[in-house]
């Protein structure tokens, strides 16, 4: 069924690399971060990451598989479903950070961290946004403008992040580097989006906005299940015990986090080929 399985063998190891370094950047500066800083900080800070991580699915309602599939099938439709997929996820990101403000007030032990909280949201839709940006170039099979985003990101997030914790910088300065760096891939992306299909902006229409939510809820349960799966142990463990032994349990397990890279890889190369195959009649389609 599949005639390119080169294509496919170097999007795999282009997502690979990709997901790989997003993991190993993301790793060292957290072993930085946990032999500079404090036990109880280090805590902290990976309770922040785990918290506001399960909002991703909020941000993005997993409408960025659902346009892989969709522009896979018809890439002339990528100004408006984008479009309308940023309008959507700006709306979302601004119902996501209401959220976390009223749950940090709801739960006093972590009332400290609301502005982190709030900022780490901020930094998830801006990864949400990205996602829905990077949806062209994935359809089209060109996983190289994802390695590239994510490498200039990471790469520069490393070296900062590095230099900001020599310093002695918290928190607040890390997170503001990791949202920085975002805006780097925004630009990649945009690059790729504004060559290939145009400029893309933000389309208002509330209608074809809620058609896109509707047709993405299948992706986004997978998408908040996984994330369940691997962020609620540390934020439950954080409503239990302290910063100190948060840390110490966030530090170990990030060694078996990467395990899953391979696979995860292999099945979003295989996305966009796969929506070629069967395409479903036109009244099940998303609006736009």
């Amino acid at each position: 069924m599949i005639q390119q399985p080169g294509r496919i063998l170097k999007n795999t190891i282009s997502l690979l690399s990709s997901y790989g370094l997003a993991r190993v950047s993301g790793f060292i500066v957290a072993v930085a971060a946990a032999r500079i800083w404090e036990v109880s900080v280090f805590g902290d800070y990976q309770y922040v990451l785990s918290f506001t991580g399960m909002f991703t699915f909020v941000a993005t309602l997993g409408v960025n598989l659902l346009l892989v599939r969709e522009l896979a099938r018809d890439p002339n439709r990528a100004p408006e479903m984008i479009g309308r997929a940023l309008a959507m996820c700006i709306v979302l990101s601004g119902t996501s950070v209401a959220l976390v403000c009223l749950m940090g007030f709801v739960i006093p032990s972590r009332r400290h961290l609301l502005p982190l909280l709030a900022l780490g949201v901020v930094i998830v839709a801006m990864e949400g946004i990205n996602r829905v940006l990077a949806s062209a170039a994935h359809a089209a099979e060109r996983m190289e403008v994802e390695t590239l985003a994510t490498a200039l990101e990471r790469s520069i997030f490393l070296g900062l992040g590095i230099l900001l914790l020599l310093r002695g910088e918290g928190m607040l300065a890390l997170l503001l580097a990791s949202a920085g760096t975002r805006l780097l891939a925004t630009y990649v992306y945009l690059r790729y989006l504004r060559r290939t299909s145009g400029r893309v902006r933000p389309i208002w229409d509330w209608r074809g906005m809620q058609s896109l939510a509707l047709h993405s809820l299948p992706f986004g349960m997978n998408v908040i299940l996984s994330l369940v799966y691997l962020q609620i142990d540390v934020v439950m463990i954080g409503l239990m015990v302290s910063s100190s032994e948060v840390g110490i349990y966030a530090a170990a397990t990030s060694f078996i986090v990467p395990a899953g890279i391979l696979a995860v890889s292999a099945s979003q190369a295989l996305l966009p080929r796969l929506s070629t195959y069967l395409d479903p009649d036109a009244r099940t389609k998303p609006e736009g």
